[in-house]
């Protein structure tokens, strides 16, 4: 059975027991297939292949709701977090805030700005038109894409990245409001279309592979024992880090200011969804 997130966020725990550690966050229009119904907890598969158990009070499967989603085009909220009003005009009524990575199906007749959308548990509302873009086509065509596209998608990928810096850090989070490494790179790929492996290693059934770490460039991925981060050029990345507490740009090179000496000495790995080098 198919189902859609229709809060804000839906936990994803290892283990039907809200007292798991955080495994992953699901976002509301996200789509999952349930696996097995367990009563409090449905243990579902998300889009992307990860597997967890979220509460159902997260989920909606109404046949009438997904139709009528399937029939729209889908828009995702780019803007740290969106909100979903009542009426197209500031001083609705607040239905829900989104946030960045959040998916609405966009409804017909935007006018002065406000952009009428369908949520995913059914209800109608107005979100500024300014704070959502149309979501990008997955998977990503990485096989059909120029050496200038490559490079566009590269900065976009890098500008994704870094619109987190300050995000406190999460462990299985992967909103502005908390998120932890993979989760940053899962969402920086994902809000352009590209999924990669939701944990941090290069996984083979996903469009990630090794590369020499002389062929590193930007919007690459740099793999450390249980941690990644985005690379920004000349040494630099950007990365979740328990020990920054915050979404942070750090270097690999000794004598720079945010040199991360823990981290040069363990890099085991760089991975790219490119064919440039």
């Amino acid at each position: 059975m198919r189902v859609l997130v229709q809060q804000p966020v839906a936990a994803l725990w290892p283990e039907p027991k809200r007292s798991s550690p955080l495994a992953d966050e699901m976002l509301h229009g996200m789509e999952a297939e349930v696996l097995a119904d367990e009563a409090e907890y449905v243990n579902v598969r998300a889009f992307y292949g990860y597997t967890g158990y979220a509460g159902r009070e997260c989920l909606r499967s109404d046949p009438q709701i997904l139709a009528r989603w399937d029939g729209l085009p889908k828009m995702t909220v780019g803007s740290a977090t969106a909100d979903v009003l009542s009426q197209p005009k500031v001083q609705g009524m607040l239905l829900c805030a989104l946030p960045r990575g959040s998916r609405v199906a966009a409804l017909p007749g935007p006018e002065n700005g406000w952009q009428p959308v369908l949520c995913a548990d059914g209800r109608k509302g107005y979100m500024r038109k300014v704070f959502l873009s149309e979501l990008p086509a997955s998977p990503y065509p990485l096989e059909s894409i120029t050496a200038n596209g490559a490079e566009v998608l590269r900065r976009r990928l890098v500008d994704t990245a870094l619109s987190y810096l300050g995000a406190p850090y999460r462990w299985g989070g992967r909103t502005p409001q908390g998120l932890d490494c993979s989760g940053l790179c899962h969402m920086a790929y994902l809000l352009n279309g590209i999924i990669i492996f939701r944990d941090a290693r290069i996984h083979p059934d996903y469009p990630v592979r090794e590369i020499p770490l002389r062929r590193v460039k930007p919007g690459d991925l740099l793999y450390f024992p249980g941690h990644m981060a985005m690379a920004l050029g000349e040494g630099r990345f950007v990365h979740a880090s328990m020990g920054q507490e915050v979404v942070a740009t750090a270097s690999l090179r000794e004598g720079d200011q945010n040199y991360r000496g823990d981290l040069a000495g363990q890099l085991l790995a760089a991975g790219s969804v490119f064919d440039d080098g």
